[in-house]
């Protein structure tokens, strides 16, 4: 397979991210044509803040996508 299924991908955006800036990641985001995305009001270090929050944001979507 040379192109990973967007719809099965879930992007996590900090809006304060200085590693991989908000901007690039809204870019990324139109390129797999707009996959579905959570975006955090943080950096990328100080995400860590959401873990509780994202590990179930993202359980619920490989259950959504896994069928499970």
């Amino acid at each position: 397979m040379r192109y990973a299924d967007a719809r099965n991908m879930l992007l996590i955006l900090g809006a304060f991210d200085s590693v991989v800036p908000f901007k690039k990641g809204l870019e990324m985001r139109r390129a797999l044509d707009r996959s579905e995305t959570i975006v955090i009001p943080t950096g990328h270090m100080t995400s860590i803040v959401y873990l509780p929050w994202l590990q179930v944001a993202a359980t619920s979507f490989f259950k959504r996508k896994l069928g499970g």
